[in-house]
């Protein structure tokens, strides 16, 4: 049952302050729940968060289905025994247990800060109600075969993913190991180091040739033409090499 803050918000316009605090504290809960499992996606995050929107869905059935005769949570529900009789009546369990909360659950949680009220001697059911939604209390008839195949779906949902991410991960180092990836800086080096010879190879290609070149067309009448005709052999050879340079051979020679 997924409980919208439009539907909280409408609620909220219509009941009184003690179911006012009693579905603000749960929707609070639920939030803070889903906002801790989106951030860590663990088996425990994701049963708190269940946990707390199950029993938002139960306070606002409650509230929406009991109408003028829901019960006045503002009503005094006694000492924490009676707080505690009050829950095991109403098949109130500890997270995770299927039997009524025990007496000496409810004391634990007083010693840990999850029941607090104002007086000891007069506990109202407002404060009761939180308790219930800051202990994450869960009344008998929980599914818990629904919440253990919610959990698999889950898991399952987390292990494909998870699996997906693997394969790709190892599909792109296989590729890289094969040389199909490089990284940005060593393209970009390459290239220019590729770029260079081939200005090198340019440049000493003119430096070899130009006398020969300027004899070939001494005589020839369209002398621009003559030129090229010698020229551009020698620029294609250079560009095919470029072509099929995969690698860069670097010869260090030390001056005499």
């Amino acid at each position: 049952m997924n409980i919208d803050r439009n539907r909280i918000d409408t609620l909220l316009k219509t009941v009184g302050d003690s179911d006012k605090a009693r579905l603000t504290t749960l929707y609070n809960a639920t939030v803070s729940t889903l906002k801790a499992y989106n951030q860590e996606s663990t088996a425990s995050k994701l049963r708190d968060w269940q946990a707390s929107e199950k029993a938002l869905a139960e306070a606002v059935a409650d509230v929406e289905g009991s109408g003028t005769a829901l019960q006045d949570r503002d009503t005094t529900v006694g000492t924490i025994a009676d707080v505690a009789r009050w829950l095991r009546v109403e098949g109130y369990c500890a997270p995770g247990r299927d039997e009524p909360i025990k007496k000496s659950k409810v004391y634990q949680d007083r010693r840990s800060g999850l029941l607090s009220f104002a007086d000891k001697k007069a506990i109202t059911m407002t404060e009761v109600m939180a308790y219930v939604a800051r202990a994450q209390l869960m009344q008998a008839g929980f599914n818990r075969a629904d919440e253990a195949e919610d959990l698999n779906i889950q898991k399952l949902r987390h292990e494909t993913r998870k699996a997906k991410e693997d394969a790709d991960r190892k599909e792109f180092e296989n590729a890289r190991d094969r040389g199909l990836y490089r990284k940005i800086d060593e393209v970009e080096l390459h290239t220019a180091m590729k770029i260079a010879t081939l200005e090198a190879g340019l440049k000493h290609a003119v430096r070899t040739n130009a006398s020969d070149w300027i004899a070939a067309i001494e005589k020839a009448r369209n002398k621009p033409q003559a030129l090229c005709d010698q020229v551009y052999p020698v620029i294609d050879e250079l560009l095919d090499e470029f072509g099929r340079m995969d690698e860069i051979g670097v010869v260090v020679k030390r001056r005499d």
